[in-house]
């Protein structure tokens, strides 16, 4: 298994993996698991983040991080909300396996790197 992090690296074979899985997401397609439902209600902003991804249509932009083993594994994507950002896990199946609610500003001071692969150039 291979963990990737967008300011670590990802190698583009990687990327093309992730990008052609993308294009197979649609929000009709992402159902959240009891897990990202019961982080959702801990938000306290259920229905406004539901709307949010309502109609939402992923893009490669806007992943962070890229687990994969052979395929795609998981997908951490990060959008814009309100004055945060929504970030969401993303399964091999499709469903969203965790949500919550970021700083917007949040610029990742704890990254810890040993904790991803590197990008080989």
């Amino acid at each position: 298994m291979a963990k990737y992090h967008k300011s670590i690296g990802i190698p583009e074979n990687i990327k093309a993996k992730a990008k052609d899985f993308i294009r197979q997401l649609s929000s009709y397609k992402m159902p959240l698991s009891n897990h990202a439902f019961e982080a959702l209600q801990e938000e306290g902003q259920q229905e406004s983040i539901r709307q949010a991804l309502e109609g939402y249509r992923p893009s490669y932009s806007e992943v962070f991080e890229i687990v994969e083993y052979g395929h795609i594994e998981k997908i951490g994507f990060r959008i814009p909300f309100n004055n945060r950002d929504i970030v969401f896990i993303v399964n091999s199946c499709g469903k969203i396996v965790t949500i919550w609610t970021n700083d917007r500003n949040d610029n990742h001071v704890t990254l810890n790197a040993k904790n991803y692969n590197m990008a080989l150039a």
